[in-house]
């Protein structure tokens, strides 16, 4: 957005996206009848400062991208089941495991997973994550959660069960690692439920 549409939100606008995403958490919270410490606001504010200006920032492309498809594009039921059916993927709720592996470890991580070594295990033996105990498992992420767009910019190879070959490179608690992110289950999201979020 920010190369294509030259766009840069304002102070104005980021402090609307911010006020926009505590509501969105909250509302899914409820939904989710999650009873969560505290309030939306001071689980943002708890977020590492990256984090969180790259959540409000995204917030506020999304709604800048919101008011200009209300302008071209016709936000009708049948216009928006229009788009589901031609983009059914991009709404499925995605279950990841993830591997968090040391620079020093890489090659033999890629050794084991040529080796036939399935994701369970390639967690277990390789992850400094604490869940690597659970194989790397980390939880499913339907398209209404706020972290949905995250998780799918991580997950970069479209096989089921498989970590990508070139894994992404990212600092954590202070050190450098190669984080691997695999989609263990695909479900695809009823359009009923994906309506709010279709575009």
């Amino acid at each position: 957005v920010t190369r294509v549409l030259k766009y840069h939100p304002t102070p104005s606008e980021l402090a609307q996206a911010k006020v926009s995403l505590e509501g969105e958490m909250t509302q899914q919270a409820s939904a989710n009848h999650l009873t969560c410490p505290g309030t939306s606001e001071a689980a943002l504010a708890a977020m590492p400062t990256e984090m969180r200006t790259a959540e409000i920032e995204a917030q506020a492309t999304s709604l800048y991208l919101v008011s200009k498809l209300k302008k071209a594009v016709p936000l009708t039921t049948a216009s928006m089941k229009s788009y589901y059916s031609a983009h059914t993927s991009d709404y499925d709720t995605l279950c990841i495991s993830i591997a968090l592996v040391s620079p020093s470890n890489v090659s033999a991580f890629a050794n084991s997973q040529s080796a036939g070594l399935s994701v369970v295990a390639l967690a277990r033996k390789y992850s400094q994550d604490a869940s690597a105990k659970t194989g790397g498992t980390c939880g499913c992420y339907p398209p209404s959660s706020t972290t949905y767009a995250s998780v799918r910019a991580d997950v970069t190879s479209s096989t089921l069960d498989t970590f990508p070959a070139t894994p992404q490179v990212i600092s954590y608690n202070g050190a450098t690692y190669a984080l691997y992110v695999a989609v263990t289950k695909r479900t695809v999201t009823p359009f009923a439920k994906a309506a709010p979020l279709v575009l």
